[in-house]
């Protein structure tokens, strides 16, 4: 084990707001920074990168980048997605998929620059910043930055590191306030209360909805009882539920960021 070094920790403060009005005002300067970010390349920025970039321009243009991956979703996709074919979903879902790889990437990407960090002081930086990160993305309702960063910082490789994740309390606070919104205990209880309060824009956490849809498309229930003349409507139940869910999509989609 490397001797532990005298890293300049971070002084911003971690507040977890409940509401925040994002407007990006230098989107020239975003759309060049936000190349970084790239769905065959989500290791970028590097370390080294990351450590000179500021807690809110890491935040913002990753918010730029995830809502743009978010509009590009045609609700079409979701239907081929549901097949649950790999070659259907490359062929006919790219933007859906792009969504969630980079979703997966990223919280990847969070564990492994910690892990193959070998200096504590370091690692605990490393961690006091994304837990700022994660935070900052909440502020700026990208809900689905905040929750990528959460899982790649609960990664079981990430979690058993006890020396780095002895760090100050106020940051503790904010994170486990994080994860507990983040949890999928009792039906994504917190999560689902979130959303439902909040009116305005926000990058979602494309994962529910798509567990949502595909629970529904497998459960059971899809008759309901008409006048005798028109028989039973198979699948009406689960098509009415399923549209309920396209529907919120495609209305957050119209929304502007």
């Amino acid at each position: 084990m490397k001797k532990e070094g005298k890293d300049k920790e971070p002084n911003s403060e971690v507040i977890l707001q409940s509401k925040y009005t994002f407007n990006i005002s230098q989107k020239r300067i975003l759309d060049a920074k936000v190349r970084q970010l790239t769905i065959k390349n989500p290791t970028r920025p590097s370390a080294r990168e990351l450590s000179e970039m500021s807690v809110s321009a890491f935040s913002r243009q990753l918010t730029y980048f995830e809502w743009t991956l978010f509009k590009k979703i045609e609700l079409k996709e979701v239907n081929y997605w549901l097949k649950g074919d790999k070659e259907l979903r490359h062929k006919y879902a790219p933007n859906l998929l792009a969504v969630t790889n980079f979703f997966n990437r990223m919280s990847q990407w969070v564990a492994t620059e910690i892990v193959t960090c070998g200096n504590v002081k370091r690692r605990q930086s490393l961690v006091k910043k994304f837990i700022n990160i994660a935070s900052d993305c909440f502020n700026l309702k990208n809900f689905g930055g905040m929750m990528e960063i959460i899982m790649g910082l609960k990664h079981a490789a990430v979690d058993r590191l006890k020396r780095t994740w002895k760090i100050p309390q106020k940051y503790q606070t904010i994170f486990q306030a994080m994860v507990e919104l983040a949890s999928p205990k009792d039906n994504w209880h917190y999560w689902r209360k979130l959303i439902k309060e909040e009116t305005g824009p926000y990058v979602p956490y494309i994962g529910l909805y798509l567990s949502d849809l595909t629970f529904i498309k497998d459960g059971g229930g899809d008759s309901i009882e008409v006048p005798p003349q028109f028989g039973y409507y198979h699948g009406w139940v689960k098509m009415v539920r399923m549209a309920d869910i396209l529907m919120s999509i495609l209305q957050l989609q119209g929304k502007k960021l």
